[in-house]
């Protein structure tokens, strides 16, 4: 990477293969999730940050 990128978003999709990789270049992992479910993975998998995005399904407790 030529720019000086210190996080990325991501969203969707299996982000196993993706958050290792950017981990390792020195990204933050900024997952942006909808479910209860998704934002365990996203913790599983070490994401730095989970955002919720507003859905009317989502209960963040």
């Amino acid at each position: 990477m030529e720019e000086k990128v210190s996080a990325i978003t991501l969203t969707g999709g299996n982000l196993a293969p993706f958050i290792p990789l950017l981990q390792s270049a020195n990204l933050r992992t900024l997952v942006l999730v909808s479910s209860r479910k998704q934002a365990q993975k996203a913790e599983q998998l070490g994401a730095s940050a989970v955002i919720p995005i507003k859905t009317k399904n989502l209960v963040v407790k």
